[in-house]
């Protein structure tokens, strides 16, 4: 039964501080309250119709031109990779011309370490009687150049 007071009480409390809210809110004592209801002969009519704003390009023409920025962008590409494909030829041809004279030039290099290599075996060697200097210590006839090793 406690309770039932308790609850009916802060009821009470609440009712009466929302009352005590709206007295305590300013209004004009030397007015008459006055309701605002439509003029007379009521409100003019308006349309409720959903209405768009003119679309100002087509879709149709945005296609076709982010068809055309592409189809110009590609042929770009192409004319950058057709310049570059005959460039890397150009390239590779002057290396083709010059291969046989750095490659004689190489020859001769070595054939000059090489002598330089057998004087000097020989002169190492001297001492030793069955020694051949030049001659290779492996059993093939077939020759080889040397892997990547620069002689001299």
């Amino acid at each position: 039964k406690g309770g039932d007071e308790r609850a009916a009480g802060r009821r009470r409390r609440a009712a009466t501080s929302v009352r005590a809210s709206e007295a305590a809110m300013a209004t004009p004592t030397n007015t008459v309250a006055r309701q605002e209801v439509a003029p007379p002969g009521g409100f003019k009519p308006f349309s409720v119709a959903r209405t768009l704003p003119k679309t100002q390009i087509r879709g149709s023409y945005l296609f076709l031109g982010t068809a055309l920025i592409c189809a110009a962008g590609y042929y770009q590409v192409g004319q950058v990779n057709q310049r570059r494909r005959f460039f890397k030829e150009d390239k590779r041809e002057r290396r083709a011309a010059i291969l046989p004279f750095l490659q004689a030039e190489e020859d001769a290099r070595y054939v000059r370490a090489q002598a330089r290599d057998v004087e000097f075996e020989s002169r190492v060697m001297s001492g030793v009687p069955s020694w051949e200097a030049g001659k290779s210590v492996y059993n093939t006839r077939e020759w080889m150049p040397p892997a990547d090793q620069r002689v001299g």
